[in-house]
C-alpha cells in the first residue's frame, strides 16, 4: 500500500479522531473507559484547531490512516 504524507484537512477530523481512539485503546491499557470518553472531545478540539500543523498519512485513495 502506498502512503503519502500531506497536510491534514478539515474534513479529515472525524477519521483522525477514530485513528486516535483506536491507537489509544490498543496501546494505553492504563486508561479507563471514562478517561477515553473525557479525552475524546479534547482531542477533537485539538485536531480542529489551527494552533498546530497536523499532517496525515494518506493512502493512494486519500484515506487518512495516521497523523502527526
Amino acid at each position: 500500500m502506498e502512503l503519502r504524507v500531506r497536510p491534514a484537512r478539515e474534513q479529515d477530523g472525524e477519521r483522525l479522531l477514530e485513528v486516535w481512539e483506536r491507537s489509544v485503546r490498543a496501546s494505553h491499557s492504563f486508561l479507563e473507559e471514562n478517561d477515553i470518553v473525557m479525552l475524546r472531545p479534547l482531542v477533537a478540539e485539538a485536531l480542529a484547531s489551527d494552533a498546530s500543523a497536523w499532517w496525515a498519512g494518506a493512502t493512494a485513495h486519500d484515506w487518512p490512516g495516521g497523523f502527526s
